[in-house]
């Protein structure tokens, strides 16, 4: 008489049905975006230039100090980095550093910078924006990682156990049937 574990999780049996694996998202070839997906883009693009314009927008009519406005702008760009891709989080703090360089530090109205300081601030504010998008960007990449880790682990633990469940006659055909099934292999 074979020997049957005691499992209470239905969902253990050899007769239940493995859960398919995910599949894993297609990226679109070429510069167009999947079918549906054009807008995506472009509203991540128009979401970074205005949320940077309109700091520029409060503070034009709003006087504060320099300081101020340049802390503004780090927490707008590191706001915008927790949602957005590198690309466009780079642009909005060129965007944020050009509109300081315009619209707030003498003499006000054009790109030149009169005073040295002025540079290493510029570039100092420049900096810590691309770095802070870039180690919230790649924190965000590192958490999906994980997340699909979770899954393949869950995944070959429901194997594992189902494994342990089969008959041995039909250990080879239940093995390939959760491989095509479970795992996506063909």
């Amino acid at each position: 008489m074979p020997r049957r574990p005691c499992m209470r999780n239905s969902s253990l049996r050899t007769n239940a049905r493995p859960t398919p694996a995910p599949k894993p998202a297609r990226r679109a070839g070429g510069i167009w975006p999947a079918k549906g997906r054009l807008w995506a883009p472009i509203w991540r693009w128009i979401l970074a230039l205005i949320s940077v314009t309109g700091v520029t927008l409060l503070y034009r009519l709003l006087p504060v100090h320099i300081a101020t406005l340049v802390a503004s702008y780090l927490l707008v760009v590191l706001a915008l980095a927790t949602t957005l891709r590198f690309p466009e989080v780079l642009a909005a703090a060129l965007l944020a550093t050009l509109e300081l360089n315009y619209f707030f530090i003498p003499p006000v109205g054009t790109f030149t910078i009169a005073d040295s300081q002025n540079w290493v601030a510029l570039a100092a504010f420049l900096l810590a924006a691309a770095i802070g998008s870039r180690l919230s960007w790649r924190g965000r990449q590192r958490a999906e990682m994980a997340e699909l880790r979770l899954k393949e682990v869950a995944r070959l633990l429901e194997f594992s156990r189902a494994l342990l469940l089969i008959t041995p006659g039909k250990l080879a055909g239940e093995i390939e049937r959760w491989l095509v099934s479970g795992f996506g292999y063909d």
